[in-house]
């Protein structure tokens, strides 16, 4: 078993910010196991429950503002008939999401397979800045567009 510290293969991925290709138990524990039963648990409820998706928002209907994840379910409702287009206009912020939430599951199926996960090391500041203006860009959207 090699040392945590060290990594088996490392590369900068963005400034301030290294990729590591780490070896793992396989059977160790990885959230993106959680998410993946949270997907599919979600998956089985909405089939089982499709009204589920037709809930009103509990912020917008109270306070008539629309929360970040207001439009989530439309989207997944236009994602499931294709229509990306119309998905993305509901809430863009559903799609920064769903892509990092795929990705941590494709580093899940990694370990579990080859026994490596990919770890980044020192988000750099500017990384949490970005995050806090896509959360302020994407309200400003979904309050500009009445969502």
């Amino acid at each position: 078993m090699h040392n945590s510290a060290s990594p088996d293969f490392s590369f900068k991925l963005f400034p301030g910010g290294v990729v590591n290709l780490q070896k793992t138990e396989r059977a160790s524990f990885n959230p993106g196991w959680l998410l993946l039963a949270g997907f599919a648990s979600g998956f089985l409820l909405i089939r089982r429950f499709p009204a589920l998706l037709t809930m009103p928002c509990p912020l917008k209907t109270t306070l008539h503002i629309p929360c970040p994840a207001c439009g989530t379910s439309r989207s997944i409702t236009a994602l499931g008939h294709f229509d990306i287009a119309t998905a993305f206009w509901l809430n863009p912020l559903f799609f920064v999401v769903l892509i990092a939430s795929l990705a941590i599951i494709a580093n899940t199926f990694l370990q579990a397979i080859t026994g490596y996960r990919v770890e980044i090391a020192r988000v750099p500041s500017k990384s949490r800045f970005a995050v806090m203006l896509l959360l302020i860009l994407n309200q400003l959207y979904l309050l500009a567009a009445g969502l």
